[in-house]
């Protein structure tokens, strides 16, 4: 089933859809994407024990996924006024998600890689 939504949900992509948002709703999808879905993350996990890097990388990747398309087809199907409109919106959310988030996880892996190198290197010790 989740193939299925997927599939119909990328069906419906288009550059008219993309088109029909105006910059309202971009600028609506880029502060879900780059404020309020990281600082929701980052709240929660303050206490988690996790060091700073890995909480703003958890914050920047997730939570994401499959609800976002579930929620759209949802909301395309309903009676909900402007349900077209509220549809469009989340499509640009989902697209600048995977754009930005599909180019920037090769570098931020690749950080942690170099962070995991140096923290496993012996540490000179200073002899007074």
């Amino acid at each position: 089933m989740k193939l299925l939504a997927i599939l119909v949900f990328s069906t419906l992509i288009s550059p008219a859809v993309l088109g029909d948002v105006g910059v309202l709703g971009y600028v609506f999808a880029v502060l879900l994407l780059v404020l309020a879905r990281p600082l929701a993350v980052e709240i929660a996990l303050v206490r988690s024990g996790l060091e700073r890097w890995e909480r703003l990388t958890a914050a920047w990747f997730g939570p994401k996924g499959f609800a976002s398309v579930l929620y759209g087809l949802l909301v395309l199907g309903s009676d909900v006024p402007d349900s077209d409109r509220l549809f469009h919106v989340i499509v640009v959310a989902v697209v600048l998600s995977i754009i930005a988030h599909s180019s920037t996880d090769v570098p931020i892996a690749d950080a942690f890689a170099r962070r995991a190198d140096h923290d496993e290197r012996p540490q000179p010790v200073l002899r007074h």
